[in-house]
């Protein structure tokens, strides 16, 4: 194969390969730095012994009851995924110097951003888009409302999005990397959600422009609790950080 070939068919498989198993392979967990496994209904969180946190929602999946030893990880089981996310944004999360401190819609001006696609029934910010009359189609699996646009449109919307705000627990059900190569290559994706991973590697898709996710102060005890007693994203947000951290020309590769 021509050399300039060949680099673009490993360009190609690195875009569509899963940035979880990217991480993993790269940044094998230590788990001996982790104090406490918390396990809700709504989300999964991570303390390490150094006070830094990490969470991510599970989907409904039923949360594994102990802490995984690295040889017990299987990626294709969503459970074993959102622990092992948890623990990542445990590890990365609390360090990152954010591009800003503020929500999607503060930081993003949507008016006149052609088809926009929403991927996660995010409803605080849906009625920010109604209240702003910004047309967006939104899709969930999760949720029955009358809102949402049918789920088999999906892939047809994702081609015509020029803007796609998508949920981060894509990665945690492990839907990201067949949907992230839906849209055009022009087209701008935003990840979003308390789950998602603020690290580099996201930055590896061309297409992802923008993560948008939550920082917790180190040994935040009051956002465990509310996990612990199943407490979901409006009960642990007044004790967190939105931040964002945004595509840089250069970016330092794994």
């Amino acid at each position: 194969m021509h050399a300039t070939a060949s680099r673009k068919f490993l360009n190609i498989i690195k875009l569509q390969m899963d940035p979880l198993k990217i991480l993993y392979n790269s940044n094998p967990p230590e788990f001996s730095q982790v104090s406490k496994l918390i396990r809700g209904d709504i989300y999964n969180a991570v303390l390490l012994k150094d006070g830094r946190m990490g969470i991510c929602a599970t989907q409904g999946t039923k949360a594994e009851p102990y802490l995984l030893s690295l040889s017990e990880i299987n990626l294709d089981i969503p459970s074993h995924r959102v622990q092992l996310i948890a623990y990542y944004n445990a590890v990365f999360n609390a360090d990152i110097i954010p591009d800003a401190k503020q929500d999607i819609f503060t930081h993003i001006d949507f008016h006149a951003a052609g088809n926009i696609v929403m991927i996660g029934f995010f409803r605080p910010l849906v009625r920010k888009f109604d209240a702003m009359e910004i047309e967006l189609k939104i899709f969930d699996l999760l949720n029955n409302d009358e809102r949402l646009c049918p789920y088999e449109e999906l892939e047809s919307a994702l081609t015509m999005a020029d803007k796609v705000i998508m949920t981060s627990t894509t990665l945690a059900n492990n839907t990201f990397s067949s949907m992230i190569r839906l849209p055009r290559e022009d087209a701008k994706v935003f990840m979003l959600g308390p789950s998602t991973l603020l690290h580099p590697l996201m930055f590896n898709n061309p297409r992802i422009q923008g993560l948008y996710g939550m920082t917790f102060s180190r040994n935040n005890y009051k956002v465990l609790e509310i996990i612990e007693n199943h407490g979901g994203t409006p009960d642990f947000s007044p004790y967190s950080q939105k931040v964002c951290m945004i595509r840089r020309q250069t970016l330092t590769a794994l």
